[in-house]
């Protein structure tokens, strides 16, 4: 087969769409090199995100001639048919208008609600652009994959009546991930990753750590970038005296973050709402227990290999951090990780993506 992606996503950002981006393009090309990868970005970017995936021999890259700012939304449809793609996949929340008329097949990928849940994170205008775009990709969408069965839900709940053609694909972490040593039981660190925004509720966890006495509080890393939160974070730490608890990183390599993790007591992801969640999945890959909200897909991640607490409850996420302090603790969460992994798969998770592409082609 011929099968096409947006690729804008897997050129440009390092984490997020991007990271999901590159990781089931280059689980498909290692486990079904046999078809052909087809992947169009208005530019570049960063060919070092994605050196292994475009250099691949089943792979071809397509960029638009030329000045074309609206190729992405409409003029890709052109080149689609000129490539005789059978089936393209949008693999950030949106399909080019006119795919519909076109012949080809389409499947999207929708990560989450976060504008209709949290439409104050965008603009007026932004927000409008977003809801027209993910509208239309539903609308004329031959499937759509959601991360998660919280995230099938929330989108039936926006778009009624999308349930019959709607498929849960759980996520794989990136390559860099798998067959790691587990964590490091002397760990010393609590961490968040993830960015600094209200939807995190990093409040939470500051205030959680001003519950614990000094002489048995670990520290904090966070790893992440933001702007008037983070600002407001720093302050709150300032204002609790923690400062010398809490630690903000951004723009460190994988490898780095990957250490990060096996270095750390546990995972905290008190979060508001995610789709899916990735760092959960990363941190129990690594033998990392979690600390996690109640709320959206976060338990669904977890399963049986975290403490889950109210996301607002300060509290008793202090208390699940003195317990996790405990490495017997620690242990008992992790009984059975493996069974709970096998569901995020990566060889799994292409043979669904895969079965669903034959299944409407």
């Amino acid at each position: 087969m011929k099968i096409g992606f947006d690729a804008k996503r897997l050129f440009h950002n390092r984490e997020g769409l991007g990271s999901y981006a590159r990781t089931i393009t280059q689980d498909l090309l290692s486990y079904y090199p046999d078809h052909d990868y087809h992947l169009y970005t208005p530019s570049i970017g960063d060919r070092q995100l994605a050196h292994d995936i475009s250099d691949h021999d089943s792979c071809s890259v397509h960029q638009p001639k030329g000045f074309a700012p609206m190729w992405r939304s409409r003029g890709i449809v052109k080149d689609l048919k000129r490539d005789q793609v059978q089936v393209y996949l949008g693999l950030s929340n949106e399909l080019p208008f006119g795919i519909e008329k076109s012949g080809i097949k389409s499947v999207l990928v929708l990560h989450d609600m976060i504008y209709k849940k949290f439409p104050l994170q965008y603009n007026a205008i932004d927000r409008a652009i977003v809801h027209k775009k993910v509208k239309h990709a539903v609308s004329v969408a031959d499937m759509i994959i959601a991360p998660s069965q919280h995230t099938a839900k929330d989108i039936e709940e926006c778009f009624p009546g999308t349930t019959s053609k709607t498929r849960v694909i759980y996520q794989s972490v990136p390559p860099a991930y798998r067959k790691q040593e587990s964590g490091n039981n002397s760990s010393k660190h609590l961490l968040c990753v993830g960015t600094i925004n209200e939807r995190k509720n990093y409040h939470t966890v500051i205030k959680a750590m001003a519950e614990i006495e000094r002489s048995v509080l670990p520290k904090l890393v966070i790893v992440g970038e933001g702007k008037q939160y983070k600002q407001d974070l720093v302050e709150m730490i300032e204002r609790y005296d923690l400062t010398d608890f809490v630690t903000i990183c951004k723009d460190i390599s994988t490898d780095v973050l990957v250490e990060r993790y096996r270095e750390s007591i546990a995972l905290v992801m008190p979060s508001a709402y995610e789709g899916f969640g990735i760092p959960v999945l990363e941190a129990l890959t690594l033998g990392v227990p979690v600390i996690i909200s109640n709320n959206t897909s976060l338990p669904e991640v977890a399963g049986d290999h975290g403490i889950v607490i109210d996301y607002m409850d300060h509290i008793a996420l202090a208390n699940a951090i003195k317990q996790l302090s405990n490495p017997n603790e620690k242990s008992k969460l992790l009984q059975n990780l493996d069974s709970h992994l096998e569901k995020f798969d990566s060889k799994s998770i292409s043979q669904q993506y895969i079965q669903l592409i034959e299944s409407i082609v």
